[in-house]
């Protein structure tokens, strides 16, 4: 028999990196001057989602800003008011006739994508009813109303 030799692993320690916390990890692209940044970028009209691709970042990695910095958090939704704010604007110029080739339906449209406008509809049903049965738990008895034009009568002796 032959005996096997067997390689013992040097253990290191790894050291913490320069990113986020004692784990290490690949450094943060985030500098705070970004905040007021986005605030600008958002006021032209643009969205959120589109900040990223003016940093060449993907949209995970400002969503992970927006959880780890709240200054950040904070300028996202200033920045979406004054997003918002500038299409409105756009709106009541446009139906003003203030804006040459104004198109309402692309307006709406944009509305109803980015700031989730929605048409109410409101349906309205009646059904008549001549008679309920309530029946209450404690005395596991059912009384019966009948109902008449906003009237009603109790018909629990009746039976």
């Amino acid at each position: 028999m032959s005996e096997k030799k067997t390689k013992k692993k040097k253990k290191t320690k790894k050291k913490a990196g320069k990113g986020r916390g004692k784990g290490g990890g690949a450094p943060t692209a985030y500098k705070p001057e970004y905040c007021q940044e986005l605030i600008e970028h958002m006021e032209k009209g643009f969205s959120f989602e589109a900040y990223g691709g003016h940093l060449n970042l993907t949209h995970d990695t400002i969503c992970k800003w927006v959880k780890r910095h709240p200054k950040f958090a904070e300028a996202k939704e200033i920045g979406r008011k004054k997003s918002r704010k500038f299409w409105e604007q756009m709106g009541i110029d446009g139906a003003g006739g203030k804006l040459t080739g104004f198109n309402a339906a692309a307006w709406i449209f944009n509305m109803k994508n980015r700031f989730y406008w929605r048409n109410e509809i409101h349906i309205e049903q009646s059904k008549k009813v001549e008679a309920v049965t309530i029946e209450l738990p404690e005395s596991k008895q059912a009384q019966e109303i009948s109902l008449s034009d906003g009237e009603w009568e109790d018909h629990s002796g009746d039976k």
